[in-house]
């Protein structure tokens, strides 16, 4: 495996894609790029995180 992709939505289910997908590439040395994308003008869409959110840990 070269290199793990995963898209988000921010939601519940995207999280815990993220979650394993950061496991996984812990567990296989793999570099992990972790994809959000929402459309323009998308309401609320911002380029960081909210105030007090944070990636959560691959451990």
């Amino acid at each position: 495996m070269d290199h793990i992709l995963v898209a988000t939505d921010g939601s519940d289910k995207g999280r815990d894609a993220v979650m394993m997908a950061a496991k996984l590439a812990k567990a296989t040395d793999t570099p992990l790029t972790v994809l959000h994308v929402v459309p323009p003008g998308f309401a609320g869409a911002t380029n960081r995180l909210p105030a007090g959110a944070s990636f959560p840990s691959a451990t």
